[in-house]
């Protein structure tokens, strides 16, 4: 019952490659549709305010000041800005923000991203010998469900990233069959895309996801071949995702994130979250010692109509199934969370580096639906085999109930967002440091002032600044002592001073210190002063320019090109062993 007759229908690589782009792009259009109808509105409550403040911090340096941000004054009074997990300015969609502007920039990567879940789906279906009927139907389960449109909706930006997942998998199965490196340079490429893009919590469980799916591959096959594979792909995700991660690494040296593993939904919850038809992000839900909290964060939606042509893919295909089933099984277990008592998988990985920093154990529902979607892709496969029509029909008209059931459900929660602008604040003719109404961080930001009280999603000690604002406030920089201090120049990474005083003394800027600043003009020592940037100062008059530099930044892009250029070694070596490309596609399994 492993292998099904399957009508195969005969078409070249490239109109399958315009039917894949089409598709993808009609259901993008399809599940964004209240969205797209209020492009250019931008979106406040909830997270929208922290990644929307992050994004235009990020397009006012580079297009104002004309720098890489490394360093954002504007939030918190002062953080990193790359190192930050969750930046997305290494996303090739920052080009789109760029020409776009942030509002319209953002609103439509959310639609290209599920253009991007969809093909990738597609691509992992193909990879795994399914005909292209039942590969539609693999590319429609994952992004049709809730998750993504709950997340979107409050504003969590950096859950696109789990779009990526479909094709890294696939890359990765592709790697093992054709044993082929370049492929596993594929898979860590995109994994390192997905960490450029803020990805946390969706590349820590996407590399679960292959580390389970590789050792079952090695148990099954008898091979050490997929270890080998996932040694790779980790490999390169490693030195693609340098240029980024090393920063991220020397800001988590220094500041830990660790929080709670004893969280876990009820058993009721937990069946709401996956199977309600009541998918609203103003739905709450009770945890163990948290008490409510939003619906956004386990909601999964699975539709009954994919449910069953997953159980008939399971029958239909025990065998090839079974990894899928595992996988399916390991990530609904970990969503439960610390419900089993201190051995629970959730406890247990929630002690490892990185996992230590994830929260919100339903988080893990979210590849849940990849899972599913495999299965119904088996059993899409196993229909399409029978007795003409009945088989097909049966086929079509689950995969229609399935679309339609989450379609009516789940788009809407993309519209939570569509609120009025936050209140506007007068524009200052000097940036200085501000205590925002509520934490709202975009306008006070837009009116060209840093704010002090904003949201610190990376558990970094603060709180060292003086708002303009606020009682005790001396000014953006001022001496500890007599003397002349004049504000020359002021941008994010650069600032420029006039100085002149008769004796030793301490200028201190209303910023939050961080190593990386240096004094490369002028005469001194930068330290931290009470948790504030500070400069110990000889007597005299000299010009000061401090600037904001990223070793691990730099060392970044040496790790990145070395990574290029030994990948386009083994692809050239591959491509004259004639193992570059497969055989025939999608390559067949024994």
């Amino acid at each position: 019952m492993d292998k099904p007759a399957v009508r195969r229908f005969s078409i070249n690589a490239s109109s399958e490659g315009i039917f894949v782009t089409a598709c993808s792009l009609a259901f993008a259009v399809l599940f964004s549709l209240p969205l797209l109808e209020h492009l250019t509105d931008g979106f406040f409550v909830d997270d929208w305010d922290y990644f929307r403040d992050h994004d235009w911090s990020d397009l006012r340096t580079v297009t104002y000041f004309h720098q890489f941000p490394l360093w954002s004054p504007y939030q918190c009074g002062g953080m990193q800005a790359l190192a930050s997990p969750q930046s997305r300015m290494l996303s090739p969609f920052f080009l789109l923000h760029l020409i776009a502007g942030s509002t319209v920039g953002i609103n439509l990567e959310i639609p290209l991203h599920l253009a991007i879940a969809w093909a990738g789906g597609y691509v992992l279906a193909r990879s795994l010998d399914f005909g292209k009927f039942a590969a539609v139907g693999c590319a429609t389960v994952f992004p049709s469900s809730s998750w993504f449109y709950l997340h979107l909706g409050v504003g969590q930006l950096d859950f696109v990233a789990f779009t990526y997942s479909p094709w890294i998998v696939a890359f990765t199965l592709i790697a093992i069959e054709r044993k082929g490196i370049s492929w596993a340079a594929a898979a860590g490429l995109t994994l390192a895309l997905a960490f450029f893009e803020g990805g946390v919590h969706p590349v820590a469980q996407t590399v679960v996801l292959l580390m389970m799916l590789a050792v079952i591959a090695a148990a099954m096959q008898r091979d050490h071949w997929p270890l080998t594979i996932l040694v790779a792909v980790g490999l390169f995700a490693l030195g693609f995702g340098a240029v980024k991660l090393l920063p991220t690494l020397f800001l988590a040296i220094q500041y830990s994130r660790p929080t709670s593993a004893d969280q876990y939904l009820s058993l009721g919850a937990c069946l709401a979250s996956l199977f309600s038809r009541e998918q609203a992000w103003y739905r709450t839900l009770q945890w163990l010692d948290v008490g409510s909290m939003s619906f956004t964060e386990s909601g999964t939606y699975l539709s009954p109509a994919f449910l069953i042509m997953a159980l008939a893919g399971v029958w239909a295909a025990p065998r090839r199934s079974l990894p899928w089933i595992l996988m399916a099984l390991a990530f609904l277990v970990l969503g439960t969370g610390s419900r089993f008592g201190p051995y629970s998988p959730w406890v247990l990985v929630h002690r490892l580096p990185i996992f230590s920093w994830l929260r919100i154990p339903p988080r893990y529902f979210v590849l849940l639906p990849l899972c599913v979607a495999v299965l119904t892709g088996f059993g899409v496969e196993w229909m399409n085999g029978w007795k003409p029509p009945f088989g097909v029909l049966l086929a079509i008209v689950l995969l229609a109930s399935g679309t339609i059931d989450t379609w009516l459900i789940c788009p809407q929660n993309l519209f939570v967002g569509s609120t009025a602008a936050e209140p506007a604040i007068p524009k200052s003719p000097v940036f200085r440091q501000f205590n925002g109404p509520n934490q709202q961080m975009f306008s006070v930001n837009n009116a060209d002032m840093g704010i002090s009280n904003c949201y610190n999603g990376l558990m970094v000690p603060l709180g060292f600044v003086t708002a303009s604002n606020q009682p005790g406030y001396k000014g953006e920089e001022y001496l500890l002592g007599p003397g002349v201090l004049q504000l020359s120049r002021w941008t994010p990474n650069v600032l420029d001073y006039d100085v002149e005083v008769k004796s030793p003394t301490i200028m201190v800027v209303n910023e939050n210190y961080d190593s990386p600043w240096t004094l490369i003009q002028g005469r001194g020592e930068v330290f931290s002063y009470n948790g504030l940037l500070a400069v110990r100062l000889p007597a005299g008059r000299q010009r000061l320019e401090l600037a904001y530099r990223s070793y691990p930044f730099l060392a970044g892009i040496v790790i990145f090109c070395l990574t290029m250029l030994v990948v386009l070694v083994i692809m050239r070596l591959e491509y004259v062993s004639g193992e570059l490309l497969p055989a025939r596609w999608p390559p067949r399994r024994p």
